[in-house]
């Protein structure tokens, strides 16, 4: 709580102070660069995968997954 006052917080204004959810295609984002991220944001990280040439989006991590080191399931 009160690194969450003193630092995350700041942090969480910067970036508007509403944001609820983030998402990341592309590359993967290593587990403890995710951990440190859903630390300072404090919401929910979502990583996603997909081919435009398959099918867009075929993969993502679950809402309120708290795990790291994972893409996630098929959509």
């Amino acid at each position: 709580m009160f690194f969450d006052a003193v630092v995350f917080d700041k942090i969480k204004e910067v970036l508007g102070g509403r944001v609820r959810i983030v998402l990341s295609g592309s590359a993967p984002i290593s587990s403890e660069v995710l951990s440190f991220l859903k630390i300072c944001f404090g919401c929910d990280i979502l990583q996603g995968y997909g081919m435009t040439e398959t099918s867009g989006g075929t993969v993502m991590t679950a809402l309120g997954d708290p795990s790291s080191g994972s893409i996630g399931g098929p959509l």
